[in-house]
């Protein structure tokens, strides 16, 4: 599937990563973690159809997404979004023992970009240590420049403030940078801040409005590289 435009602008400049669904395929092993961290929570009443919707809605999202989803289908302040997360994280990191691999094209991709001279990072929802360490899980940590976890911004995704902060970091410039996310929090986030925003889909299919604001549309991160080296992003 691709989906692609070129920019006409001046070279590429920045490559600009979410992690969890397009660099690692972690996704699944998130997804495992809800129903065992509600439960130590005391909550073991919810229906399907409103789990998968707190899972839709907090994939690539921040803190304050995560709220607006439990509060929404558990009622406001049943479960405090942030000791959620905390054991969701903690669940999370013990299920990821069993190991996690990396996305079709990863380490291809980084090195295509190193070669080329285009800057890269990763800016995720995750806290930093967790992704500093799954990072180095698939060998991929000595292959990008910078690491931002959206916990040293004021807002998650879907706000763009995540992405601005790792092209500060970077001083590359939103234009003329890519964004690459399998999430459409993180497609609204990367088209809020004036990026170049490229889907790799996951576990979710674009909607409308992530392919009106993607630049492309891809099958996988080997599918990116290609379309770089075209000069068809950027």
């Amino acid at each position: 599937m691709t989906k692609a435009r070129g920019t006409g602008g001046p070279m590429l400049q920045a490559a600009i990563f979410d992690m969890d669904g397009l660099m690692i395929d972690t996704e699944p092993i998130w997804d495992r973690t809800w129903v065992p961290v509600l439960a130590d929570m005391g909550v073991t009443d919810v229906p399907h159809d409103s789990l998968q919707v707190m899972i839709d809605m907090s994939r690539g999202a921040g803190i304050d997404q995560m709220r607006r989803a439990l509060d929404g289908q558990l009622g406001v302040g049943r479960v405090s979004a942030e000791e959620f997360r905390r054991r969701q994280v903690a669940c999370f990191n013990r299920l990821c023992e069993e190991g996690v691999p990396a996305k079709p094209g990863l380490g291809e991709l980084l090195a295509f970009l190193r070669r080329e001279g285009i800057r890269s990072a990763v800016a995720s929802s995750s806290p930093r240590d967790m992704i500093d360490a799954q990072l180095r899980r698939v060998g991929a940590r000595d292959m990008v420049d910078l690491l931002v976890s959206a916990e040293e911004v004021e807002h998650g995704k879907p706000a763009p403030d995540v992405f601005l902060e790792a092209a500060r970091r970077l001083g590359t410039k939103p234009g003329r940078s890519l964004v690459l996310e399998d999430s459409l929090n993180g497609i609204e986030a990367g088209w809020r801040g004036g990026f170049l925003p490229v889907m790799v889909p996951d576990l979710i299919a674009p909607d409308d409005a992530a392919r009106e604001h993607a630049v492309a549309i891809c099958r996988d991160l080997n599918e990116v590289r290609d379309l770089i080296a075209a000069g068809r992003l950027g």
